[in-house]
């Protein structure tokens, strides 16, 4: 079976598209340096378009680079390192 088509590989695949998404929501909407500049962050006045703009880019090319990575890295993996270890699907461990 193709390393494509493993639990394994869509579990990592998914962690790490589902975190680089949030990191770049958090980038887009400029919580940084937004919210100290105004000592508070709103609903109304909170950049929404460039905060899911940011979360969506960074979601495309993470699942580009996870779908890259399926000949280079360890099989099984999302990653592009041999230093990342396949999981072997125990909930322990």
């Amino acid at each position: 079976m193709s390393k494509l088509f493993t639990r394994a590989y869509w579990v990592d695949v998914v962690e790490r598209t589902v975190s680089s998404a949030a990191q770049g929501f958090l980038v887009g909407g400029g919580l940084a340096g937004g919210a100290a500049a105004l000592n508070q962050v709103t609903l109304n006045g909170f950049p929404w378009m460039a905060a899911l703009g940011g979360a969506g880019g960074m979601a495309v090319l993470t699942l580009a680079k996870c779908l890259a990575a399926i000949e280079i890295g360890s099989k099984g993996t999302a990653s592009l390192t041999k230093a990342v270890e396949p999981s072997t699907g125990d909930a322990d461990g």
